[in-house]
């Protein structure tokens, strides 16, 4: 047991540097309740959770993770147990009574690497949006292009049993997308009735990523993606039951009843 009360076990000794005051820390985290159902999971290497170990003086109040950390090394792994009183009760089951937060201590840096860890990925992130917005007229024409022929009959497409058509570009040598998955995507995303652009990555600058077939993401997503290997571009044609049906989306840019389309290019499932 902790110094401030809470239980933990440390599963692996890992062999890298002692997690200091003041370091910035990566972890990888899976929060699961007590009958082992996981109810977060951030695990993706590109986007750990990290944040500075605050020295305890500077707190309103003690803090298990901070307190536990300083005992670990790089490498590590622990779960920390989090009894029902000592969380906020939300939307949580009440039935719950721990939450299991389970750790692994994946890099720990001191001021100096870290800004130089962040100046770093400023410039891969600014790199990245760049060759995107230089892809943007290649995509377009392609979306434009699939919509007319789609449109216009000229396209063959392959349909499933619930209406989702799709044309495959290249289908990628990657692994295949299965549901339960963290698929990372890229998309451009259009109304099939005039063709405007509602949402697109390629302009945001990051892919997106998300869990497949939990219903995170629309229906017809859900089951496209796992039609599909990694690398594949493909698009897909989604009529309105599939996507957001009679409400529409919020913030009025889909319209009620709007079947879409999207063009997909699959980054990584894990």
């Amino acid at each position: 047991m902790d110094k401030t009360g809470y239980e933990f076990i440390l599963h692996k000794k890992g062999t890298g540097p002692k997690v200091k005051i003041n370091d910035y820390v990566f972890l990888s985290a899976v929060v699961m309740d007590d009958k082992n159902s996981v109810l977060q999971e951030l695990t993706d290497p590109e986007n750990y959770p990290s944040f500075q170990l605050l020295p305890p003086d500077s707190l309103d109040k003690p803090n298990p993770i901070f307190s536990i950390l300083t005992r670990l090394v790089v490498g590590d792994s622990v779960t920390i147990y989090f009894p029902k009183d000592s969380l906020g009760q939300g939307n949580m089951d009440p039935s719950i009574q721990f939450l299991a937060y389970n750790f692994a201590v994946k890099d720990a840096m001191d001021e100096t690497g870290y800004k130089a860890y962040t100046e770093k990925k400023v410039a891969e992130n600014q790199k990245r949006v760049e060759e995107l917005a230089a892809r943007l007229p290649e995509v377009e024409t392609r979306v434009k292009g699939d919509r007319d022929a789609f449109n216009s009959k000229k396209l063959t497409t392959q349909k499933t049993e619930s209406g989702l058509e799709y044309f495959i570009h290249e289908q990628g040598t990657g692994k295949k997308v299965e549901s339960g998955m963290n698929a990372t995507v890229h998309y451009y995303g259009i109304l099939k009735s005039d063709g405007k652009l509602f949402d697109s990555s390629f302009t945001a600058g990051n892919p997106i990523t998300f869990k497949v077939g939990v219903g995170q993401v629309i229906k017809g997503w859900d089951e496209g993606l796992t039609l599909l290997n990694v690398g594949s571009k493909a698009t897909l044609f989604i009529p309105s039951a599939l996507a957001y049906g009679e409400m529409g989306a919020p913030g009025g840019a889909i319209p009620p009843n709007s079947d879409l389309i999207f063009y997909v290019e699959i980054v990584d499932a894990k």
